[in-house]
This record gives structure tokens, sequence and C-alpha cells, in this order.
């Protein structure tokens, strides 16, 4: 009988077609849990793995990694890590995956998608017809916001920020953009690179797309927050502690903003129940990626690169999270 040659398990509701090649080479084991289970049974589970999958809402501590005895690698199903120590496991020997490039389209789609809702006044307009309060419909009701001509401040110009600067640039927006270093496709494209200060004093929607990080950790605290217009619209499809959400509660309590558009929160997958008694703030149960195309392309390349870096082909991987690991691999 054909000995598969390694024990992968994988967290999460995850697409098990996409597994499918790698299943010539692995045992495979699919826990559909949103959450780790407890410390001694994750230990009992990955006694012999070689490679587990993780998502956004595992939360993989050093004591967890610590558990990993014989496990190489540790492939996370998003592009975002933070639910990962990474400096215990690159202590731990343990290579750390991601999915780059293949959910840009979708989550800047999605960017997209929040920023015309806002401006639009989705939330309130779908309220009004489900509850069939459209007594009072008038050439004044519901009034919205265009999004041609307006500035769009784009905080981020990585893979996805880029992407959904281009996107709105093509509706006929001012693009300005900051980040830690000047985009040469940005700035060929003729955007403007600003100081945050700038960025937000200046723009009429502001879109978030940068890692959570402890320098990005309430990026946009209350004194930023308050220098944005009154009217601006704050869209985020990054990692919710890049914004104060105190501070951004508060000051929509004072009538600040004209819309929020959220799709990432603190306590993943459900938002600060405050969130919910405002109509002009529109929440999405973080689906920045989820369409089957994109989600079926994450679980494939994370079957191609887990085998290879099991392989020991690392040298041809561009999703390795922990590069200063290498050094003691190579």
């Amino acid at each position: 009988m054909f000995k598969r040659e390694y024990k992968i398990n994988v967290y999460g509701k995850i697409l098990e077609e996409g597994f499918k090649k790698l299943s010539d080479f692995a045992d495979i084991s699919f826990y559909p849990v949103n959450k780790l289970p407890g410390i001694e049974e994750f230990e009992c589970q990955n006694n012999d793995a070689d490679a587990i999958v993780t998502w956004f809402t595992h939360k993989l501590d050093a004591i967890y990694i610590s558990k990993l005895k014989k496990t190489r690698v540790i492939a996370n199903y998003a592009v975002g890590y933070d639910n990962i120590d990474i400096k215990a496991a690159s202590s731990a020997g343990i290579i750390v995956l991601n999915t780059p490039d293949i959910l840009t389209n979708a989550t800047a789609e999605t960017a997209l998608l929040l920023t015309f809702a806002c401006a639009k006044r989705m939330k309130e307009s779908i309220l009004r017809v489900m509850t069939q309060n459209l007594e009072d419909v008038s050439p004044s009701f519901m009034l919205g916001k265009d999004i041609s001509g307006k500035t769009v401040g784009v905080i981020g110009a990585g893979r996805i920020g880029s992407k959904y600067a281009q996107m709105m640039h093509s509706l006929g927006c001012n693009i300005l953009y900051h980040n830690r270093n000047h985009s040469q496709l940005l700035d060929d494209s003729g955007f403007r690179y600003t100081k945050l200060y700038d960025l937000l004093l200046e723009s009429d929607i502001v879109s978030l797309h940068v890692p959570l990080t402890s320098e990005t950790k309430n990026l946009l605290d209350c004194e930023k927050l308050s220098m944005m217009k009154d009217d601006a619209i704050l869209i985020n499809t990054s990692r919710a502690s890049v914004i104060d959400e105190e501070a951004l509660i508060s000051l929509l309590n004072k009538g600040k903003f004209f819309s929020i558009g959220l799709d990432v929160y603190n306590n993943e997958p459900y938002p600060d129940p405050r969130l919910l008694d405002f109509n002009r703030v529109i929440l999405l149960p973080h689906i920045g990626s989820a369409t089957y195309e994109t989600r079926l392309k994450m679980a494939e390349f994370l079957s191609e690169t887990i085998l290879l870096a099991l392989e020991g082909k690392i040298t041809s991987l561009n999703n390795i999270v922990n590069k200063d690991l290498l050094e003691s691999i190579i």
C-alpha cells in the first residue's frame, strides 16, 4: 500500500478540494473550527504533524507553538499573519507561509464595495425597503455622495492598497497615498505621496491597507481621526487594531464622519455591538477575499508551497514570512 510521506493538519473551514494534489504526498486531517482547541488537545493532534494550516481566527502564540515538536511549516490561509507569534516560530525553526498576491483583487474589490455602499447610504436604503419605511420618498430622499471627483487617501501602498488606488482613479478620483516608502507604481501613475497628517486633512475618502504591526497599532488614534473631514468616509479592510476603536465610536457619537465601512474587528468575527447602532456604519463579516475562486487559489497555493518547504526547496518560495530564519536553514 502507498505510504504518504507527510502528516498535515488543516484548521478552519478551508476548501478541501484545494488540497487535492497535496493529498498524494500527505495524510491530511481537516478540523473545521474557528478557534484552536485547548492546548492539550492541540498538542495531541499535532504530535506528528509536519505542517499545519491556520487562518486569522487561530491564535498561535508561543505556548501553542512550543507544542509543535515535529512541525516544520505553519501555513497561514491569509496575507496577514498577526495571529501567529512569528518570533516564537522562528525560534522553533518553523517556517511561516502566507498567501500574498492571490487575494489582491478580491480584497481591493471589497474595499471598493464598501466605498460605494458608504457613499450611496446603502445600509440605510436597504433598511428602509426592508421595513417599508418609504413614506417620505422625494427628490431629496436618501442623498448620498458622488464618487467621481473626490480626493481619496490610501494608507498603505502594498498590493491591495495599490490596486484599490488604481480602481478609484479609474472612477475619476484624485489619489493621495501614504506609505513607509514611495511606491514607484503609484508615483508613475501620477498619484501624490503625502505625509499622513496631510492625507487625513485633504481626503474625502480614506482607505486603510496596512498590516498590523507595533508601528501600525492604533495608527488612526483620536487625534488623527479628529483631523479628518467631518463628512469623510473611512474604509478599513486591513486589521481592526490599526484604528483606535474607542476613539472611533466616541467620534461617531458626536456626529463625525459621513459613513464608515468595516470588514475587520478586534473580536473577530464579531463587531463591537455599539457599532450596530449607527445606520451610517456598514459592517461586513471579514469577507475581503471571500470569493470561491480566490479561496480555492489560496488553498492550492498553500498546498504547493507547503510541499516545496517540506522538501527543502525554500529558495523558490516568495511567501515565507520569517525570512530571517532562512539564513540558518540554507
